[in-house]
């Protein structure tokens, strides 16, 4: 099950939430080696965690074992604070109707490689089942260029936002992601999950009015939950 967290339910995620925190931390700073990451608490977050994010939590028998970040791009977001410069073909995107996906993750370590695979696969549809039911137009991600090539394969629709460019040592590229039904069949067949994967509970709306709901303010401290952990 995918639990869809955002500033109208994180109350009730607060053990949840920390939990992610804690793992971004063990995959970017103590697997990667993203050290500027690194904090002593254990717990990875940045100043793009704050009230307008959308969590999007994998949880298998009480443990966390993968999550997306969503912000949303008419705030401020990575690629419009730190990276426009790999938007440098077609602008960075800024609309209430476009996210952008960060900090996605799996915990490989306790999964292993074919669990690390499934969780992955799942992470991916819950994604584009979120964005179908959500209404969301597109969302805007940094990938590696191999990775984006077996979605193109699946049948996602990809627009590149600028040129590919070495970081880490891998060739990634910043693009747009159309979110429709057929891209979300198309994903389905190919990771095989019929049934559908979100929880959404909580909130004063549906999933299917949140994205509304969710610009309704201007708030932009960071959650209680991460705040308190």
């Amino acid at each position: 099950m995918i639990y869809v967290v955002t500033k109208e339910n994180s109350h009730n995620y607060t053990a949840e939430l920390r939990r992610m925190h804690e793992l971004r931390h063990k995959v970017f700073v103590e697997q990667m080696g993203w050290e500027d990451l690194r904090s002593p608490d254990g717990l990875e977050r940045d100043q793009f965690d704050t009230s307008d994010a959308v969590y999007l939590l994998l949880i298998e028998d009480e443990k966390m074992v993968g999550s997306h970040r969503l912000i949303p791009t008419n705030k401020p977001h990575l690629f419009s604070d730190i990276f426009p410069h790999l938007c440098d073909v077609r602008g960075v995107v800024q609309s209430p109707n476009v996210y952008e996906l960060n900090r996605t993750c799996v915990d490989e370590a306790l999964l292993g490689p074919k669990g690390s695979v499934r969780a992955r696969k799942i992470l991916m549809t819950g994604l584009m089942e979120f964005c179908v039911v959500s209404g969301m137009e597109h969302f805007t991600v940094l990938s590696r260029v191999d990775i984006l090539d077996r979605y193109t394969r699946i049948g996602w629709n990809l627009r590149p936002l600028g040129v590919p460019t070495v970081i880490d040592g891998v060739p990634q590229v910043a693009v747009s992601v159309k979110t429709d039904q057929t891209a979300l069949d198309v994903m389905r067949a190919a990771c095989r999950i019929r049934e559908p994967l979100l929880e959404y509970v909580g909130g004063s709306v549906g999933i299917e009015d949140l994205l509304p709901a969710l610009q309704d303010t201007g708030v932009d401290e960071l959650p209680q939950q991460a705040e308190a952990a």
